[in-house]
């Protein structure tokens, strides 16, 4: 359907309703308007504060996201990096240490 036919039928069925009927539609679109805005302008405040938040704490470098100290975050890397060489060591068969350290991780 157009969108000429639509507020065409619209108009219809305007016309069709009582005062009363009228009265009703015209509360509820004003209600659910301002329901609208103060929901969006909510939802922009907390965005605002949210980033705001972000951005004073000094938390916008990754290492520092989630709170993780720098030795921790140290240590977490050699033990990936240990991992990460055990398993390649493992699938070109290498020695008693290394392989005893695939069956460990696997």
């Amino acid at each position: 359907m157009e969108l000429k036919e639509e507020f065409a039928t619209g108009r219809a069925r305007w016309r069709l309703l009582t005062f009363y009927q009228k009265f009703e539609h015209a509360v509820i679109l004003v209600l659910g308007g301002l329901i609208s805005i103060v929901v969006a302008l909510a939802v922009w405040n907390l965005v605002l504060k949210v980033v705001a938040s972000i951005v004073l704490s000094g938390r916008l470098r990754s290492h520092r996201l989630f709170g993780l100290s720098d030795n921790f975050r140290d240590d977490l890397y050699d033990h990936h990096c240990t991992r990460v060489q055990a398993l390649t060591t493992c699938r070109r068969g290498a020695t008693a240490t290394a392989s005893s350290r695939c069956a460990l991780s696997s």
